[in-house]
């Protein structure tokens, strides 16, 4: 929660007035628990995602869902089929470490963003799965940014919030 891409995409949609709140997974940081090889994950995002709306009183209207690399693999599928998430973004998603069907048939507003030296996810392949996502979509390539995305995060966060603002509003 702490890297240089959730605390850029935290910042820049303070900055636009959403509410961000950023975790880490259990076994992470000073998190307890150890690795639940995606379940547990997934576990921590249901808990993240009542405990925004119920503790955090958010308005119910404007939850999203936003994760980076395995986050994203953990996240999206619960965020796909909660109906308290009203839209999902999936930064620098490496597909094939889960099954994606309930994000490639989810009818809420997506977006799927990637660098176009990510060594971790192939851009081909990033495009090819967002094509087969059903509508709304959004497929964005940043070039130049790789999986860390150093020297790139400002242009990857102002999408993300970009993307945010449209979808929420």
């Amino acid at each position: 929660m702490d890297n240089n891409v959730v605390m850029n995409v935290c910042e820049a949609l303070y900055e636009k007035s959403i509410m961000p709140l950023r975790f880490n997974f259990r076994g992470v940081g000073k998190s307890e628990g150890k690795f639940g090889h995606g379940v547990g994950e997934q576990e921590d995002v249901k808990a993240a995602i009542s405990f925004l709306v119920a503790e955090m009183k958010t308005d119910i209207n404007r939850v999203a869902l936003a994760g980076y690399s395995a986050g994203a693999i953990f996240g999206l599928p619960v965020a796909a089929a909660d109906a308290k998430v009203r839209a999902l973004v999936a930064i620098s998603l490496p597909l094939g470490m889960m099954d994606l069907d309930v994000v490639r048939n989810c009818p809420k507003p997506k977006m799927f963003i990637q660098g176009s030296k990510d060594d971790f996810a192939s851009q081909n392949d990033l495009i090819e799965f967002c094509q087969s996502c059903v509508e709304p979509k959004k497929c964005q390539v940043i070039e130049g940014a790789d999986h860390f995305w150093q020297g790139h995060e400002a242009a990857m966060a102002k999408a993300v919030s970009d993307f945010f603002v449209e979808a929420l509003n």
